[in-house]
């Protein structure tokens, strides 16, 4: 994925980095092959926790839907081949 101040780049679900002018630094810190699935056990977790709790959830609304946005941009410029522009 390419946005205007880096990329991101995944390598086979198991490793994910940013890129920034031609240097890409690794972001997970984690040894498991697994971490997609680490990741969203965490996300429904928290989720749960604010459920059980009556606190927010830590994962707005809006930035979910921002997120959505992204991917959803993402996955038509891929198939398009050309950038896509997210309106907001």
């Amino acid at each position: 994925m390419t946005g205007t101040k880096g990329m991101l780049k995944i390598v086979d679900d198991t490793q994910v980095y940013i890129g920034r002018d031609e240097h890409w630094q690794q972001i997970n810190e984690t040894d498991s092959s697994d971490w997609m699935a680490a990741s969203l056990v965490n996300e429904w977790c928290a989720f749960l926790s604010a459920i059980e709790n009556d606190t927010e959830s830590p994962i707005t609304g809006e930035f979910a839907r921002h997120i959505m946005a992204i991917i959803f941009a993402a996955e038509e410029s891929s198939r398009l081949k050309r950038d896509v522009q997210i309106m907001l």
